[in-house]
């Protein structure tokens, strides 16, 4: 599972990229010169290639102030490639895609009446270059562009994109903290220009405090890992997403929003080095739905009842 002040903030996920978004490949554990010091030939550099499936599907949930109410099921895949360019960079590259099945009750009052959308799609690429400046400092930039609609939507008018940069800096092996900004474009409203903010605390050796800066979600995680092959997490987000509307449907050309912040537990198991599995168990703690018009005025918005919901994922690397 996984917009005015802290909301406004954490919109820059949408990018259409993670922010410095890791591809989920391991940091690699050969040098990067040899017995005498030199650098290692480029064609040593081999390219990490990480493949992630995922799922999550979120029970039925009454609006709060209207009739009907809203399932959601979600399933995707994620490729992300990274190349050591030298000794100091690195370029990384993620593709992605994300279909949702909102299933809305038959007695669902959104927007007027009706099944507002049913099923969405996601594709996103985004590319990020880190450059290792000295041994503490590291900086960024990258960008991305995603479209996101409804099956028969126009998606030539379902594309958005993004800009960022920032840096890094390493307090010492167990602490890293960063900064940035970023750029965004939106479906049928202004663009956005917001702060990045970074946090990775390894505060001693099995708990972690870090956040994540992901296409659809900004959030945090405590985490625990008794031994090299499980983790135990604590996670708390805001997910965003915006998609173009059927053209033919009953807000043709219109935006749909779907707004919400989950708090799940996790357990991650490291089958290998090369193959995990995640499961997760949750709860929605708040969610929001935004109907748009063509020319971007807000129709109809309403809020859902909290729900649980549950989900898993598999990730190889190679």
């Amino acid at each position: 599972m996984l917009r005015a002040g802290v909301i406004g903030l954490m919109c820059v996920l949408c990018a259409g990229t993670a922010v410095a978004q890791s591809t989920g490949a391991p940091e690699r554990a050969t040098p990067t010169t040899g017995a005498a010091g030199e650098p290692i030939p480029e064609a040593r550099y081999p390219i990490d290639v990480a493949v992630t499936l995922f799922g999550t599907h979120a029970f039925e949930s009454d609006f709060s102030d209207i009739a009907g109410g809203v399932g959601v099921t979600r399933a995707g895949l994620e490729v992300g490639l990274r190349r050591q360019m030298d000794e100091r960079s690195r370029l990384s590259l993620s593709i992605g895609l994300e279909t949702s099945n909102y299933d809305f009750s038959s007695d669902t009052a959104l927007g007027g009446g009706g099944e507002p959308w049913d099923n969405t799609v996601q594709a996103s690429i985004s590319a990020v270059y880190t450059r290792q400046a000295t041994q503490q400092w590291s900086w960024f930039f990258g960008g991305g562009v995603d479209t996101s609609f409804e099956l028969d939507a126009n998606v030539g008018k379902s594309f958005t994109g993004g800009l960022f940069g920032g840096a890094a800096y390493a307090v010492n092996e167990n602490l890293s903290i960063g900064g940035g900004v970023a750029v965004r474009s939106r479906l049928e409203d202004s663009g956005l220009f917001l702060p990045i903010v970074s946090l990775d605390w390894k505060f001693n050796d099995q708990w972690r405090l870090s956040n994540s800066n992901e296409l659809n979600s900004t959030g945090a995680a405590l985490s625990f890992s008794p031994n090299e092959r499980l983790t135990l997490s604590l996670h708390a987000a805001y997910q965003g997403r915006a998609f173009r509307l059927d053209e033919d449907g009953p807000f043709p050309d219109g935006v749909g929003r779907d707004s919400r912040i989950p708090v799940w537990l996790q357990a991650r198991y490291a089958f290998s080095p090369r193959a995990m599995a995640t499961v997760a168990a949750g709860y929605v703690v708040w969610q929001e739905y935004t109907i748009l018009d063509q020319n971007g005025n807000e129709l109809d918005q309403q809020e859902a009842d909290g729900t649980p919901f549950v989900a898993a994922s598999v990730v190889l690397l190679f």
